[in-house]
């Protein structure tokens, strides 16, 4: 990228390893969206473990659910 032109793209990395995933866990903020006791989404936010940018993730509570119900354990189960 030519110094002072924005509009040239830049290359862009996805890398997920244990290492980043282990960094990221150590810094990651989860809270409950609207709050915890009606939550719609999960907020997942930290530093990015590679390039220490800030990083967001959100995550609506009833697709963590599902994924629970179909690994057989949790609160989220079908047959609970």
């Amino acid at each position: 990228m030519k110094p002072g032109n924005a509009h040239e793209s830049v290359e862009y990395l996805v890398e997920n390893t244990v290492r980043l995933n282990e960094l990221a866990a150590r810094t990651a903020e989860v809270s409950l969206l609207p709050d915890e006791a009606h939550p719609v989404d999960v907020l997942v936010s930290g530093p990015c473990p590679q390039c220490h940018g800030g990083s967001v993730h959100i995550a609506p509570v009833e697709l963590l659910r599902g994924r629970q119900s179909r690994q057989g354990g949790g609160p989220g189960r079908a047959d609970a």
